[in-house]
């Protein structure tokens, strides 16, 4: 039983969190945004009331945070993570270097000319079904 509480506050943390990140100043502000009684939603996150998945699925799109996180904690906080800037000036600058010209490939428009020239079936996706014409009925 002891541990259900531990886990109850770190989630009620982690909702705290998320709601502060969010810019909402106070619990009671919030609430007042999700239309929840005040009481409630202070009691999710003060750790005095757990909140099922449905209040997370609204908590977490208000709040623009990831469900996984807020309900059990596991992976990044915010939807999408890092930028894309910021996650291509994170790798070593050799890795950079094969971005970047990949990059440019699909900025040329190289990439969807390869496309067009490879056969169907080495696309990746299933050959589009060819429609045959339907057979006139007699009238």
């Amino acid at each position: 039983m002891h541990s259900m509480a531990i886990v109850d506050q770190k989630r009620a943390a982690r909702l705290r969190d998320a709601r502060q990140d969010a810019g909402f100043d106070s619990a009671a502000e919030a609430a007042d945004a999700l239309d929840v009684a005040i009481p409630t939603y202070q009691a999710h996150e003060n750790g005095n009331r757990g909140f099922r998945w449905p209040e997370a699925e609204r908590y977490a799109r208000l709040f623009g945070v990831r469900i996984e996180w807020l309900v059990f904690g596991r992976g990044p906080m915010k939807i999408g993570g890092a930028s894309l800037q910021g996650r291509i000036e994170a790798l070593p600058p050799s890795q950079q270097e094969q971005v970047l010209r990949f990059l440019e490939f699909v900025e040329s428009g190289a990439a969807m000319r390869v496309r067009r020239e490879m056969p169907e079936d080495e696309r990746g996706y299933p050959p589009r079904p060819t429609s045959k014409p339907k057979p006139k009925t007699g009238t």
